[in-house]
């Protein structure tokens, strides 16, 4: 019954060899894989990125390998390894030169989800690598070997690799390609311990070469050790970065989280927060309380941002400069800078113009994300003591329209 279900040892050697041999219709499928993948990370389409994963030729040479060294079958191992090199060079230099042309340039969240491994990465490879071998080795149609291909996931991060030799971005090739090494190494060691498993009668008289006992110990250690320091490291990084926002859940339930910049492998968390009006006995305690969250390694800079409301124009000029020394290189505090110097214009314009019946102004940030660019808006509220004429709103409505261009909406509150 078995055999009906089952390809036996020889067909199963057969099939995976013929995977593995690239031909005019993979190149074609492969160019369509890297356009879908390419086109979906830029636009931010999850569909359209699963679209690629699914036609994507790879998962058959990394199989290969995997299948090539559990049989110790040479030519299977270099004629998979070689079509695997071929497609992987085809994807980088395609999506390089689709990101060179394309006028859309900024990355998504699709594009930076795959800069760099996680844990839920690793363990997807193992998880998916095995499923995908069993359903490699059934004669049956099933849906196992496609739902592999979308959760391994290896066509995105090598055409983000491309994204990232296209920007000159070293950091998000390097990252994306790793990711893409650690993927595919992981599924081709579940294949080779599957096989073995599977198969394991007729691997006990299969004959051992030494050329392949030596490329699999090699292989394993240049990739196992790589992946098992990287797998060490993103469970550090994941159990961190929950710790650091449970530790910002608890310790700052006052006031306004507006940003924040964490570091794990320096060890900074940078905070800006806004009217929580810290004192410095409460800003030791919950330095003392990093121990509680197995953070007592790490250096924690709280950035408190006044109601700027209140402050005066010389305060505006202080708290600015302050930013502006003490992190001249930190992007979210220019970010900070900048949305600072809109409200002050927006505060000075309506305070000239309603006098004593205003009372404060609230700025809020909008993105408008289409198909050819990030378009940024602001939506003000003025908060006022008494009613206003329709007259006095058009007067200030117009005004703050042409000191700030960049204001969709404009609404008044008595409070």
């Amino acid at each position: 019954m078995q055999g009906e279900k089952q390809y036996r040892y020889g067909e199963f050697i057969t099939k995976i060899e013929n995977d593995s041999q690239l031909q005019i219709s993979d190149f074609v499928i492969l160019t369509c894989a890297i356009g879908i993948a390419s086109v979906g990370l830029n636009m931010n389409s999850v569909a359209t990125i699963i679209g690629a994963m699914l036609i994507s030729p790879l998962m058959g040479p990394i199989l290969g390998l995997g299948v090539g060294l559990a049989a110790s079958h040479r030519q299977l191992f270099f004629k998979a390894a070689l079509a695997l090199i071929i497609e992987v060079t085809i994807s980088l230099l395609a999506s390089t030169l689709y990101f060179k042309l394309t006028p859309i340039t900024v990355g998504g969240s699709e594009i930076l989800n795959r800069t760099a491994p996680t844990l839920w990465d690793v363990l997807i490879a193992v998880f998916g690598g095995t499923a995908g071998v069993i359903g490699a080795t059934k004669k049956q149609a099933n849906n196992i070997v496609p739902g592999v291909a979308i959760a391994t996931a290896l066509m995105p991060p090598l055409c983000t690799a491309g994204y990232g030799l296209a920007q000159g971005n070293l950091t998000y090739f390097g990252g994306a390609l790793y990711l893409f090494l650690i993927n595919s190494f992981f599924i081709m060691l579940t294949a080779w311990l599957g096989i073995k498993f599977i198969y394991r009668q007729k691997n006990q008289v299969v004959e051992r070469r030494p050329l392949m006992r030596f490329i699999t110990i090699v292989m394993i250690a240049l990739g196992g050790i790589p992946s098992l320091v990287t797998t060490k490291n993103v469970v550090q990084e994941t159990i961190a970065q929950s710790n650091i926002q449970t530790m910002i859940a608890e310790e700052f339930k006052q006031g306004t989280i507006i940003s924040q910049s964490i570091d794990v492998k320096s060890k900074k968390i940078r905070l800006s927060i806004a009217q929580a009006n810290l004192n410095r006995q409460e800003i030791q305690k919950i330095n003392h309380a990093k121990s509680k969250y197995n953070l007592q390694d790490y250096d924690l800079q709280i950035i408190q941002v006044a109601d700027l409301n209140q402050l005066t124009s010389s305060e505006y000029s202080k708290y600015i400069n302050n930013l502006i020394n003490n992190n001249r290189k930190d992007y979210q505090a220019k970010q900070e800078v900048s949305f600072t110097k809109k409200l002050d214009k927006v505060r000075q314009v309506a305070q000239a113009e309603l006098g004593k019946k205003f009372t404060k102004v609230t700025l809020q940030t909008n993105y408008d994300v289409s198909a050819e660019q990030i378009v940024q808006s602001y939506d003000v509220e003025i908060i006022v003591k008494d009613k206003l004429s329709d007259s006095q709103k058009g007067k200030v409505i117009k005004k703050i329209k042409k000191t700030l261009k960049q204001v969709d909406q404009i609404k008044f509150t008595v409070k």
